[in-house]
């Protein structure tokens, strides 16, 4: 609360489970001039701003390599605010890495699915792509290796490339060779329905984010 009282930018950093604990001692203590900063999975605009009695409230999603300047955050602000609001969460985000301002907030819970949640699908990924080197015979330091810089060079060319699906599909056709090594390895990911797969790992963590922010709703 003391913190509150003095804030110029408030950050609101805690479990969804939390926030009806942290809005009832915050109620009605945040200057006016001062920018409420939500990074809270599935917690609307508007709640935050009814629970705090306050208005100049963003909504916003890192991730894990904001922590090293590589993040990527999706981030919102309410019709009422001004450009100045705008341009300062945009500049506290901007030092994390990329920064994206979408219109809808519906939009934050999407990316709570995807580059909320994606570092960990990602490293998911690698870790398998480890143990894969390892189990065909590579050394564990080859095989951190090679697997790292195969997964950064080949998102830099994507990116370098537009990155859209159709880059995409024809960066896959540049290495596969009919009957060959790269062929036989992506016909066993479609035997195991790896996009299928992973699809469905996204949209439940969606879906979670759309629990949290209903169950907050219903505790109002």
């Amino acid at each position: 609360a003391a913190v509150a009282r003095e804030a110029d930018v408030l950050v609101l950093a805690v479990k969804p489970q939390n926030l009806r604990a942290v809005l009832s001692e915050l109620h009605g203590l945040i200057p006016s001039q001062a920018l409420v900063l939500s990074i809270i999975a599935g917690a609307r605009i508007g709640l935050i701003q009814d629970g705090l009695s306050h208005r100049k409230v963003a909504r916003c999603m890192p991730n894990l390599p904001c922590r090293i300047r590589k993040g990527m955050t999706v981030w919102t602000v309410p019709a009422e605010a001004t450009t100045s609001d705008a341009e300062r969460v945009r500049t506290i985000l901007g030092v994390m890495g990329q920064e994206i301002l979408v219109d809808d907030e519906s939009h934050v819970d999407r990316a709570t699915a995807v580059n909320g949640t994606g570092p960990a699908i990602v490293a998911e990924f690698v870790k398998a792509m480890f143990e894969a080197a390892v189990f065909v015979g590579e050394s564990r330091h080859v095989a951190r290796d090679t697997v790292l810089a195969t997964v950064i060079g080949t998102a830099e060319m994507i990116r370098a490339s537009g990155g859209d699906g159709v880059h995409v599909a024809q960066l896959i056709d540049e290495v596969t060779s009919p009957g060959g090594t790269t062929s036989r390895a992506l016909q066993v990911l479609k035997k195991g329905q790896f996009q299928a797969t992973l699809t469905d790992a996204i949209d439940a963590a969606y879906a979670r984010t759309k629990e949290l922010g209903a169950a907050l709703e219903l505790k109002s």
